[in-house]
């Protein structure tokens, strides 16, 4: 007797599994699927038997109508075909091969492929989206003001050193921003003088009638 007889054999009376070990001795061949059928057939005859419980909540009791069986068996393509049927209590079995998955059509196959393709391209594309949006992140470094070193000719330093000019009139071709810090160095005669003041870039004039292309900054002395 298998593994799968003697386990439904196990749910039926002393007297009944005794019957069905004589027939076993007597090398009679004990089917599972004929013993699952007894023994469904018995819980049956016991449920006719019972007298019916009344319902809770009156009237308005639903019946419950699952729509899914746990089972393997009814999905398996050898269903049919198989002497070891064993209901609702298959739950892992070597021979079994899913009936709808292997009746697929080649168009429904090619159709679940490029769905599934078409997932993965989507998850990508997010995925690089979001990398690209992380690597366009200020950086620290980005937010720190940035430090431009100008050269003043001797005049003009002195004039910006004494208060008089609070300006500087050129084209924006380095970045000038607000908050960036200027180093005005002293030249004189095409050399470097060694006098330096610095600036913030407190306020920038750009875009407006009357300047050249660029604009114009002002800052004030620290």
């Amino acid at each position: 007797m298998g593994v799968t007889a003697a386990y439904e054999a196990a749910k039926l009376s002393e007297a009944e599994q005794k019957e069905i070990a004589e027939r076993a001795a007597a090398g009679k061949e004990i089917r599972a699927n004929e013993i699952a059928q007894k023994v469904a057939e018995k819980k049956a005859a016991e449920k006719a038997d019972k007298p019916e419980e009344p319902r809770p909540g009156g009237d308005d009791y639903e019946i419950a109508h699952p729509e899914s069986i746990t089972s393997l068996c009814y999905s398996c393509l050898y269903y049919s075909d198989c002497n070891v049927k064993t209901g609702g209590t298959c739950q892992k079995c070597d021979k079994y091969k899913n009936k709808a998955e292997a009746e697929k059509t080649d168009e429904q196959r090619y159709s679940e492929e490029q769905d599934r393709i078409d997932r993965e391209t989507k998850a990508k594309l997010r995925q690089q989206a979001e990398n690209e949006k992380m690597e366009h992140l200020p950086s620290d470094t980005e937010k720190q003001p940035k430090l431009h070193r100008i050269r003043l000719a001797k005049m003009s330093f002195e004039d910006v050193a004494s208060g008089k000019k609070p300006f500087e009139l050129r084209k924006n071709d380095e970045g000038f921003k607000q908050g960036d810090i200027l180093e005005m160095a002293e030249y004189t005669n095409g050399e470097e003088t060694g006098r330096i003041i610095k600036a913030e870039v407190t306020y920038m004039l750009q875009e407006y009638a009357g300047l050249a292309e660029g604009g114009t900054a002002s800052w004030q002395l620290r």
